[in-house]
């Protein structure tokens, strides 16, 4: 089974002691059971293990803000909301949590249950590219893009003008 970038999937994780010799290393935090998972890459590419996927989970949002309450800080910006509302599989406003990045075992995907909106999307890979420490990477390859860009564009200008200029 397929998923894409995205997708909102629901999971079933085991507990740690059931899952001997799975592809998948253990996170350094223990999530299991059943969860929604937010798919980042699935394995449509060469160099990563088809049997794996790489998602981010759902929590709950109750239970990041008592956390947060608790430990006197607010909430991580690393915790993007997702109100019930406009996401009618939830019971509650809950977090897509950023920084729990893991791979997980395709086996255990049950199955689609929505998409992420775009925007939310757009608010997801930014706070992942923030996590992994590729801020300063990202905004150098944006400039370069940019500036190939104007280069392209302003000797795409320059050709243009000689064409239509009278000889």
């Amino acid at each position: 089974m397929y998923f894409k970038r995205g997708f909102i999937i629901k999971g079933a994780i085991p507990p740690q002691d059931a899952r001997p010799n799975t592809p998948t290393p253990p996170p350094s935090f223990v999530l299991h059971g059943e969860h929604y998972l937010v798919m980042l890459h699935d394995s449509d590419n060469a160099d990563v293990d088809p049997r794996t996927v790489l998602v981010v989970p759902i929590t709950s949002a109750e239970g990041e803000q008592r956390r947060a309450h608790r430990e006197g800080r607010s909430i991580f910006s690393s915790y993007i909301p997702l109100a019930a509302a406009d996401y009618p599989f939830l019971d509650h406003d809950s977090y897509v949590s950023t920084s729990q990045i893991m791979p997980i075992n395709r086996n255990w995907l049950i199955n689609y249950v929505d998409q992420i909106h775009e925007d939310k999307m757009a608010e997801i890979d930014l706070q992942v590219v923030h996590n992994v420490g590729l801020m300063e990477t990202v905004s150098q390859m944006a400039e370069q893009i940019y500036e190939l860009r104007r280069i392209r564009e302003a000797a795409a200008a320059a050709q243009q003008f000689t064409t239509d200029s009278p000889s």
